[in-house]
């Protein structure tokens, strides 16, 4: 059995994410996961899990615990569907409260997807976090086919950003000169302050929907980027699609 395996050799693997890139390279498909598939078939994501589970935390370098706990929310998230499959959407599952309730040793502790975002991801003081995380709903940002590196964080964070600009971040109504945010952003508003906030003066738009707006701009298209800077369009919250993002 896999959850026999040495210590060193779950450390090591925990640290090199690429246990968790076959799970979403053949589950991810567009900005859909094939979770009856998943269900099917979940010995290399449970072994990741159990990976992931016994890893050391102590001598990992800033990217490295990022990246770690960006795939720990993700690879739960997949998880926790696949287990009680079929679902049409993860608040069916304990009341609505599942990212609370639910607890799971990830880094040698017992924590929640709601503690591993709000107590471990969110002090770090990168909004782009938000664009990484994906709760398996319509609503979320799509789910990456790639675990997330250390390595390479920078760029991938990035892709997630601009990946979730061009999908479910922001509904664009530009004939009529409505926005429609994510409720992702007013939620988690002012995580997007201190870098976007004053980046620049939209008019008619302040607070946290600026720095929300800032960001999607900063993540799109030059076209795009420049109707959200012109400004002059009312600005309000998308209702969030908790449907499941796959079957």
């Amino acid at each position: 059995m896999l959850f026999f395996l040495p210590t060193l050799l779950w450390t090591a693997l925990a640290m090199d994410h690429s246990a968790l890139d076959g799970v979403l390279a053949a589950k991810v498909q567009g900005n859909s996961v094939r979770y009856s598939a998943l269900a099917a078939e979940r010995v290399s994501l449970t072994a990741y899990l159990g990976a992931i589970a016994k890893a050391d935390l102590t001598s990992m370098t800033a990217p490295e615990k990022k990246a770690f706990w960006i795939n720990a929310y993700n690879a739960t998230t997949l998880e926790v569907v696949a287990s009680e499959w079929p679902i049409t959407s993860i608040l069916s599952l304990d009341g609505g409260k599942v990212f609370d309730t639910r607890k799971f040793w990830l880094g040698r502790e017992l924590i929640s997807l709601n503690g591993v975002e709000n107590q471990r991801l969110r002090p770090l003081g990168d909004p782009r976090i938000h664009a990484a995380l994906v709760c398996a709903a319509k609503g979320c940002p799509p789910l990456r086919k790639a675990a997330f590196t250390a390595a390479g964080l920078e760029g991938e964070l990035d892709d997630a950003a601009g990946a979730w600009a061009k999908t479910t971040a922001v509904i664009l109504e530009t004939g009529e000169q409505k926005v429609h945010l994510s409720r992702i952003f007013e939620w988690y508003g002012e995580d997007f302050v201190p870098r976007y906030g004053g980046l620049h003066d939209i008019p008619g738009v302040e607070g946290t929907q600026e720095a929300a707006l800032n960001f999607v701009a900063a993540f799109s298209d030059p076209d795009t980027a420049a109707w959200i800077h012109a400004g002059g369009y009312t600005v309000d919250y998308a209702r969030y699609n908790w449907t499941l993002n796959g079957n």
